[in-house]
């Protein structure tokens, strides 16, 4: 990479923390030319998604970052994104895309170990488009998903987590 384009991701990451993000979750931006116009960036933000601040079972869960998260995965980010990257692209045009990380996974552990104990293979993924985990149950298992959610509805708060069969 160029200094050009990390002086610029170093800018776009201040100017979007200080006027738009303000320290609520941690984040990176990568810059690059667009594949199809060379007078065009491509910006892409990666919010790194604290799993352990994010889902109401967990001990550490804080409704500001629940509240925060939310807005980035169903809000208009990029198009606030988009007016901000003006203070410091002038010269080209944008285009934004934003990506999720996910960290403190294992905070899902006691999730995956009731079902586990319940005889359902699961597998935990991680999707890059959306704030939250997917929770894939095999497709084998004789039960459905009304049934399992309602055997962890008790001890778990399921309503942020795709839940789904299919192969695995």
């Amino acid at each position: 990479m160029d200094n050009e384009n990390l002086e610029l991701e170093t800018a776009l990451y201040k100017v979007y923390n200080s006027l738009y993000v303000k320290d609520r979750v941690d984040f990176y931006v990568k810059l690059s030319p667009h594949k199809f116009d060379v007078n065009s960036y491509k910006v892409s933000v990666f919010f790194i998604i604290d799993q352990s601040k994010y889902w109401k079972s967990s001990p550490l869960y804080s409704e500001e970052y629940f509240d925060f998260v939310t807005l980035l995965g169903y809000g208009d980010v990029e198009e606030e994104l988009e007016v901000l990257t003006k203070y410091v692209i002038h010269s080209k045009m944008v285009f934004i895309h934003k990506f999720f990380k996910h960290t403190n996974m294992e905070v899902y552990n006691p999730l995956i170990n009731a079902i586990e104990d319940m005889g359902i293979p699961v597998l935990l993924k991680l999707p890059e488009f959306i704030p939250y985990p997917e929770i894939i149950l095999d497709e084998r298992s004789p039960s459905t998903v009304k049934e399992v959610e309602t055997e962890l509805n008790n001890e778990f708060d399921l309503e942020d987590i795709l839940i789904y069969f299919d192969k695995i």
